[in-house]
């Protein structure tokens, strides 16, 4: 429909080594708007033969950006300021790379799986005290930069174990250590709430797959439940709010399984999918 918007967003992404990355930002946030669709969008010859000309005119920059974002963060771990741009963009990208993946693995991704799969490991183990206390700073009960990328990672991963179980296994036993580490360092903060929801429905779809075997053994599952179940079931003071308030919404809540993006039911559902799967 509009044949040079891609062109367009491609050039004003910059020219690498000389990128304005606050301006990727507005770049970014355009880009990931406009492919947010594909994620819902019914399969039809229309759809695929538009997806193809994306995949084709945009990922090779993305993936290229993505290497310079991630070396610019390692080569500028004592500036908050420009880190929070950057991880700004690195979740956008995250979110590209989301959409873009929703309908199908495509072959560019899937032959560059090495690549943007070693990225993502490497900031799911992300820290930088200094930032962090920027960012805790700023960020009140929203998310903080960093907790945000880690999410979507957890939730591109996530996509990959539904959608593409056979290509991503050999990837698979990292990741579940790197959200299992994240999950048990992660604090009650309401403004982690999302990350940890984010982890724990990937441990969720791995525990209902059939490589629930990762979870094989007792002192494992006894970790599973202490480090990461148990702390997140915990009657928090805002679920004593809305019971206080209005215990007939909580319950009804509860019972329907509306809650669905609390650490409660995310917690809930872990347990099930465990015990499905090691019923003794």
């Amino acid at each position: 429909r509009w044949p040079q918007l891609l062109p367009e967003l491609i050039t004003r992404l910059g020219t690498p080594g000389a990128r304005d990355f606050p301006s990727v930002v507005g770049v970014l946030t355009t880009a990931n708007t406009i492919f947010k669709r594909y994620r819902q969008a019914y399969r039809s010859d229309d759809l695929y033969k538009e997806l193809k000309y994306v995949l084709d005119t945009f990922v090779a920059p993305l993936l290229l950006l993505l290497k310079e974002v991630s070396a610019a963060i390692t080569g500028n771990a004592n500036n908050p300021e420009l880190l929070k741009s950057l991880f700004a963009c690195l979740r956008l990208i995250c979110r590209v790379f989301y959409s873009l993946n929703s309908q199908e693995l495509p072959e560019v991704f899937e032959d560059n799986m090495d690549a943007w799969m070693g990225e993502f490991h490497n900031f799911l183990q992300y820290e930088n005290p200094a930032l962090a206390a920027v960012d805790s700073a700023g960020s009140g009960e929203r998310a903080g930069v960093v907790d945000s990328v880690k999410a979507a990672i957890c939730d591109n991963v996530n996509l990959y174990i539904e959608k593409n179980e056979e290509e991503f296994q050999r990837f698979l036993q990292i990741f579940v250590q790197d959200v299992w580490t994240l999950l048990t360092k992660t604090g009650q903060e309401a403004n982690k709430d999302h990350l940890v929801t984010s982890g724990i429905r990937f441990l969720t779809t791995v525990a209902n797959s059939v490589h629930h075997t990762l979870f094989a053994g007792g002192d494992t599952l006894r970790q599973v439940c202490e480090s990461i179940i148990i702390p997140n079931l915990q009657f928090r003071e805002d679920d004593e709010e809305l019971f206080e308030s209005n215990h007939v919404e909580y319950i009804r809540r509860d019972i329907e399984g509306s809650d669905s993006d609390t650490r409660r039911r995310g917690a809930c559902e872990l347990v099930k999918g465990l015990t499905a799967k090691f019923p003794e």
